[in-house]
């Protein structure tokens, strides 16, 4: 029989942009976590995952006797591979071992070090492990990979494709140590919100109480608001934005004062 397809089409087919941790071989490997995961619940009707964030968990799962489960999703850098893609956590071991990490203020930034995961076993049997490398910077490689291929892990939360599907989420900004577009991680990120306004005399009082409005409106943290608002194709939009908030609100005041 003749064979009328491409050499290396199988491989072509199977080569995912996802990592599926269970589906990894046994021993360690080794990935940098390029921005911001995104968390939430995950539960499965007729083989396709239905994501929702952490204050919108349903109250029962499709299957009831297949219970919700708790999800990361980390955009990441496989040194193998040496690619980028999406990595779903659901292991309670490793999703434990990052919340730690992200707790602890040596390691804090999961951008700024590289990770080591380790698989021992297979199948429902499998055990896994997570350590974190010495700090360093983001290498070029990896920078440039990611302005290649930048994605919007909030489409998850809608079904959407988050390397095509941008519009209406800019919640997970690429953190990138020596860029122009790096979101600043301070222990105040209002302020830093507020010196990038460059508006003079900006008060950050009303500035937090619209901060909180947006949250309120669009069910998503303050700290989330505040870094999309920080990218600089956002910036611009953000501060028209809040102009206009601003002087509506002031006449508003000037009303209510006028009775």
């Amino acid at each position: 029989m003749i064979n009328f397809l491409p050499d290396g089409f199988e491989e072509l087919k199977m080569d995912k942009s996802y990592i599926n941790i269970s589906k990894l071989p046994e021993g360690e490997h080794k990935m940098r976590i390029v921005m911001r995961p995104i968390a939430g619940w995950v539960d499965w009707k007729d083989k396709k995952p239905f994501r929702y964030r952490p204050n919108e968990k349903p109250s029962s799962s499709f299957d009831l006797e297949k219970p919700i489960k708790p999800f990361w999703a980390c955009y990441v850098w496989d040194y193998s591979k040496e690619a980028l893609f999406i990595m779903e956590i659901v292991q309670m071991s490793l999703l434990k071992g990052l919340t730690n990490l992200g707790k602890d203020p040596d390691w804090g930034d999961f951008t700024t070090y590289d990770i080591k995961i380790k698989k021992e076993g297979n199948g429902q049997t499998s055990k896994y492990f997570i350590n974190p490398v010495p700090h360093k910077k983001m290498s070029d490689k990896i920078k440039q990979a990611l302005a290649d291929r930048p994605v919007c892990l909030e489409a998850l939360y809608a079904g959407k494709d988050p390397w095509t599907d941008f519009v209406g989420s800019f919640d997970t900004a690429p953190i990138l140590d020596g860029s122009s577009d790096t979101v600043a991680m301070v222990d105040d990120p209002l302020d830093t919100l507020k010196e990038s306004m460059s508006i003079d005399g900006l008060d950050i009082k009303p500035l937090q109480d619209y901060i909180n409005e947006l949250s309120d409106s669009r069910k998503k943290p303050v700290d989330s608001i505040i870094e999309s608002a920080l990218l600089k194709d956002i910036l611009p939009q953000f501060k028209k934005k809040y102009s206009t908030w601003l002087k509506n609100r002031e006449e508003a005041l000037e009303l209510v004062g006028a009775v």
